[in-house]
């Protein structure tokens, strides 16, 4: 999904909002610098943004599955255009909403029984989970072998869009 914020530049200066950038660092002729790790150079800025008046969808996926990051819910919710509702993810987009149903929340996930599993930094709670209830069991998940895994995303599918 593509979306295009729509910026009110008239705000007066006192409703711009403070955020932080970062800005790959340039060489005279205009190349990118990269740092001993290969890895291209950025330094980060404070710049001041007009407030947000809403969002045009430009292009919808073509499927029905939709990841979301949780840095684009909360700035979403921030800037008024996105809420998080009992379990949906409404996008209030010019020419109506889009609202996506959650499935997953960001977190660790049983794959055998799809149960949310404690977020523990170690994963001891999950590999515990694994052995109490799954013991034996291959995953049924080839990309995630121990039998859970850890999602950073919401994971949802749309429910509805305008006039649909």
């Amino acid at each position: 999904m593509l979306l295009k914020r729509k910026y009110d530049r008239s705000a007066p200066a006192d409703k711009w909002i403070k955020v932080r950038r970062q800005y790959a660092v340039n060489n005279a002729d205009g190349t990118v610098l990269f740092n001993a790790s290969g890895t291209p150079a950025a330094v980060e800025r404070d710049v001041l943004v007009p407030p947000v008046l809403g969002v045009e969808i430009k292009r919808m996926p073509l499927h029905a599955k939709q990841h979301f990051t949780p840095r684009l819910v909360e700035g979403g919710r921030l800037e008024g255009w996105l809420t998080l509702t009992g379990g949906v993810i409404t996008i209030h987009a010019e020419g109506g909403d889009v609202r996506w149903k959650v499935l997953h929340k960001p977190g660790r996930y049983c794959c055998h029984c799809a149960m949310k599993l404690p977020d523990d930094p170690t994963g001891v709670a999950a590999r515990m989970h694994i052995v109490e209830k799954h013991a034996g069991v291959t995953s049924p998940d080839p990309h995630h072998p121990a039998g859970y895994c850890c999602n950073n995303y919401f994971d949802c599918v749309l429910e509805g869009v305008p006039n649909g």
